[in-house]
This record gives structure tokens, C-alpha cells and sequence, in this order.
């Protein structure tokens, strides 16, 4: 009798999506045990970034170049208060609110304590940089892929090498970032540039500041739009997928004229919820922007930042490509002083064991040196924010003061049109001298009133439309009529005196002849003819032709 077939059980067939899921998470895997930036950065910008929050708590640090491990500081509560906790206390409690969902009370509390936690402690150990509001976004995703020890770290060094333009005293070094959207239209979509020319790109403030963290309420979302940021080699690659997402929203914006800026700002301010495209189109978009027009072609918007902005000094952490230097420890100096002397004894012969002593050394040192790499070297990052917020303030102290300059010139402009429109209305209400023509009909309606007053005084009447005519050129100037042709100072603009003007009028002649403007013209051309008969008649004699 034959036995029964063994009956394995059946594999269950993995979908195409499941596979490509495996490959990826094995590529992901093999590159983390490497610590390949490169391949790390090619897995993050690709479809479905990098798959799960516990392959982000190892790929993360790695993309940024920190140490996750090294924990939270035990004492940091023994620093002196920062003075923004306030304000990010007030914000912490706005946190949480669309992501992680079914929270009990206890827990949501407990959450917003150890977030609240993670910002002082960031802000404690650096008291220069500046609390801004959303910032607790970014935070709450930090430490939602952490936990509250050690996003404390990676914040630190995200703050200190991502987001410092945005924790200055002012907003400047982050408007900088903003200003690169105008050109970046213009080379993009020309007529929606133009039609956004009245308005100032401020509407992608709370976007390019909290990458993102405000505006996407999909945890899934905002966790795929960290890796493909923190994947990228530019820390202006915020700025382009919002200009990538602004163009697929451009029926929006052509629905209101472009003179109503605040209606266009209200509209384009607020992400819709979804988003008008995918956010792997978005970020696949920005990738091919970013290649064909990079941040050093888009002028002059380049030009105006700043030389310790975060767009010129942070580059991509690949020690392969570009190795870090830090800088020496101050032992290590000594020791190798105190071996150039000893080798320099031992050309003169006072010792022969040099050689010896060097190969010892060489061993001790190469291992301090690795210990001083693995070290983060934040002394630099303090003095670049050091020199960024000097050049911050010397900068907001230069606009201010071409700000107050524009001011006054406006004001002095607006008060000149001012008073020579009120020294003009004064003479247009003068009553109108007999036998003289106006085509204002309310000195017409005047005129019949003034002929029929026999007594009027016409030297009176011309006095005193002889005295408005000097304070309107006396105003002009900037004379004083009443000081009796004393001058004061001209108005100058840009350092440059106006000149002075030489005003001909033959209006008061041709009131004192008391001739219509038909009969002076007739005057006037008969005088030209008769001046132009005698110069003729004199130039012919001279030439003895009479």
C-alpha cells in the first residue's frame, strides 16, 4: 500500500507592490550598515521614501551627519531659561491635533510635556537661536520618529544646520528664501509670474519655514516629505516644491485680478487639503526644477543672501566626497611641538631614540583624531550663527534706514503737490478782470457780477493775484515770499540741490494791456515782425546792399 503524498502548505504569491517593498527595505538595510550617504540619499528621494519610522530612526542621522545615540543632556535644566519658552509652550498646546490619532486625555498631556521638553532643552543649549512660531511642527515629527531622548539631538542639529536662517532675530535671512520664488516663476510660468508680480511671495512663509509641517495633515505624508528633504543636497529644495505645487494651483490664482494682492495672498497662503497633485509628483517636479534652473541662476534674488545663509554654507554630509576638517585638538598640537623639538635634538645627537618615540605617537594620535571626528563640531555652527545674526541686524539697521529716507522724500513730495494745488484752487476763486476770457465756468458765472460792479479796483484785484502768483514760484523754489527774497535751503534729494527755475509768463502783461488773448496775439506778432523788419534792414546796410 502506497502512503499518502505529503501536502506542503502554499506560499501565499507576494504582490508586485510587496516586492518592491522587500527590495527596498534590503537596499535600505545593506546602506545603513554601510553608511552610504549617497545610496541613503537615492532611497529617500524615491518612491515611498524609507518605508517605516524604525528605518528612519537610523537613516536620519545619517542623512544629517549627527549622532542620534548621544541622548538628551542631563543638564540642560540647570541652564538659565530661554526666552521664547514661553511662546513655545503656548504652541506646544496646538500640537497634536492631526496626528496620532485615538489619544486618550493622559496621553495627549503626556505627549506635550516630553515635546515641550525637547524644544527648551534645544533652545537652552543654544540661547542665540530665536524661538519661531511653528516650530513645534517640525519638532512633533522629530519626535514622534525619536521618542523625547533622542530627537533632542537630531533637533539640535537640524536647527543648527537646516533651520538657522529661520531662528534669527529677524525675519530677513527667511524672506531671502522667498524671494528665489519670483524668478523661479518667471523661468517656469511666465504669466502667472507676471500675475503675481503685486504680490509678495510671503504667502509660502509658514510652508518653506516648518518644511512643510504645518500645511500636511497626513503623518504618512509629512514623514515622506522629511526624507525627501533631508535626502536632498540644497536646503533650498522647500522653496521648489512649493513653486512646483503653486503652478498646478494657477486656476486659483488667475481668479482674482492681479491688483487684489491680499485676496490672492488669503488664497495661495492656505495648502488645500488634498493636495492639487501627488506628493511624489511634487517632489519629482522639484527635483527637475532644481536641476535645470539651481539657486546661483536665479538673480538677482541670489545675490541678496546673505554669505552665512544656510543656502550657502551647509553642504551634503558625505565624508567620502567631502571629508570634514575639524579642527585639531590642542594636545595634540602640543605633543607634535614637543616632538619637533625632540627630532631636532636628535639631528644635533643629543638623543638617538626619536624615531622610536615617533612611531609610538603616530599610533595615540591617529586615535585621538578619530575621537575629535566623531565629536560634533558645533563650535563652528556657533560662530557662523555668531556672525550670521551681526549681519542680520547691520542688514535690517541698512533697510530701515532706506526705508526712513524713502519715507521723508515721499513726504516732502506729497506736501509740495499739496501746497500748489491749494495756492492754485486760491487763484482759480479770484473774480476775473473785465475784457478777460477764462473757461472756468465757475469764474463765467462770475464774470456778469464783476462787470456790473463799476467800482471794482483793477490795480487791487491785480495785486493780489500778483501776490498768489509769487508765493505759488516761491513755494516751488523753496523761497519764503513774506521774507522779503530771503532764500531757504532748496530741498535735496540724493545730495543734489534743485535748481532754480526762471518762470516766463506774459499773463500779467497781457492783464495790464487789458487785451483779449486774440488781440495780445495779434501784439505780440506784429512787435516780432516789425524787431525782425529792422534787424533785416540793418543787415542789408551793413552788407552796403542799401
Amino acid at each position: 500500500m502506497m502512503d499518502p503524498p505529503i501536502l506542503f502548505p502554499e506560499l501565499p504569491q507576494l504582490t508586485p507592490q510587496q516586492k518592491f517593498r522587500l527590495s527596498k527595505e534590503s537596499q535600505i538595510k545593506e546602506a545603513i550598515s554601510k553608511g552610504d550617504h549617497r545610496t541613503l540619499a537615492r532611497l529617500a528621494k524615491s518612491k515611498g521614501g524609507l518605508l517605516s519610522d524604525s528605518l528612519r530612526r537610523l537613516s536620519w542621522p545619517i542623512l544629517l551627519g549627527c549622532n542620534a545615540e548621544a541622548g538628551a543632556d542631563p543638564d540642560s535644566a540647570a541652564i538659565a531659561p530661554h526666552q521664547d519658552e514661553e511662546q513655545a509652550r503656548l504652541d506646544v498646546e496646538r500640537a497634536f491635533i492631526f496626528y496620532p490619532m485615538n489619544l486618550s486625555e493622559s496621553q495627549l498631556r503626556m505627549k506635550k510635556g516630553e515635546l515641550l521638553d525637547v524644544i527648551v532643552q534645544v533652545l537652552r543649549l543654544h540661547p542665540k537661536l530665536s524661538y519661531f512660531q511653528g516650530y513645534h511642527d517640525i519638532a512633533q515629527v522629530i519626535y514622534l520618529v525619536f521618542g523625547n531622548r533622542k530627537a533632542v539631538p537630531v533637533l539640535e542639529h537640524l536647527s543648527l544646520h537646516r533651520l538657522r536662517d529661520f531662528m534669527m532675530p529677524t525675519l530677513q535671512p527667511a524672506l531671502d528664501h522667498l524671494n528665489l520664488i519670483p524668478p523661479l516663476l518667471e523661468q517656469l510660468d511666465k504669466p502667472l509670474s507676471r500675475h503675481l508680480r503685486y504680490t509678495k511671495p510671503f504667502y509660502a512663509l509658514a510652508a518653506v519655514l516648518t518644511l512643510f509641517a504645518h500645511d500636511v495633515q497626513s503623518y504618512s505624508e509629512i514623514v515622506l516629505l522629511f526624507d525627501f528633504f533631508f535626502g536632498c543636497e540644497d536646503a533650498s529644495i522647500p522653496v521648489y516644491l512649493y513653486t512646483a505645487i503653486t503652478v498646478h494651483r494657477r486656476d486659483e490664482v488667475f481668479e482674482f485680478p492681479a491688483k487684489e494682492s491680499e485676496m490672492i495672498h488669503a488664497v495661495i497662503s492656505r495648502m488645500p487639503q488634498p493636495l492639487p497633485v501627488s506628493i511624489t509628483d511634487a517632489m519629482s517636479m522639484s527635483l527637475a526644477l532644481y536641476t535645470q534652473y539651481p539657486p546661483s541662476s536665479l538673480l538677482p534674488a541670489w545675490k541678496n543672501i546673505s554669505q552665512y545663509s544656510i543656502l550657502r554654507t551647509w553642504h551634503f554630509p558625505d565624508p567620502q566626497v567631502n571629508p570634514a576638517s575639524p579642527p585639531p585638538s590642542p594636545n595634540l598640537s602640543f605633543r607634535r611641538r614637543h616632538r619637533r623639538r625632540r627630532r631636532t635634538k636628535g639631528a644635533n645627537g643629543n638623543t638617538n631614540d626619536s624615531d622610536n618615540d615617533e612611531k609610538l605617537h603616530d599610533e595615540y594620535d591617529y586615535i585621538e583624531l578619530n575621537e575629535v571626528q566623531e565629536k560634533p563640531q558645533y563650535d563652528e555652527m556657533e560662530a557662523i550663527l555668531e556672525k550670521q545674526i551681526a549681519d542680520s541686524a547691520a542688514r535690517a539697521d541698512r533697510e530701515r534706514i532706506l526705508e526712513e529716507k524713502s519715507r521723508t522724500l515721499r513726504q516732502q513730495k506729497k506736501q509740495r503737490r499739496t501746497s500748489t494745488k491749494r495756492l492754485a484752487s486760491a487763484i482759480s476763486k479770484l473774480p476775473r478782470l473785465p475784457g478777460t476770457i477764462n473757461v472756468d465756468e465757475s469764474q463765467q458765472t462770475l464774470q456778469p457780477v464783476l462787470d456790473e460792479k463799476s467800482d471794482v479796483d483793477r490795480s487791487m484785484v491785480l495785486l493780489h493775484k500778483s501776490a498768489i502768483l509769487s508765493g505759488i514760484n516761491a513755494e516751488l523754489a523753496g523761497t519764503d515770499p513774506d521774507s522779503g527774497g530771503s532764500t531757504t535751503v532748496p530741498p535735496q534729494v540724493n545730495g543734489t540741490a534743485s535748481r532754480p527755475r526762471f518762470n516766463f509768463n506774459l499773463q500779467p502783461a497781457r492783464v495790464l494791456l487789458g487785451l483779449n488773448p486774440n488781440s495780445f496775439a495779434a501784439l505780440s506778432l506784429s512787435i516780432c515782425i516789425g524787431i525782425f523788419g529792422v534787424w533785416i534792414a540793418w543787415f542789408l546796410r551793413g552788407a552796403n546792399w542799401l
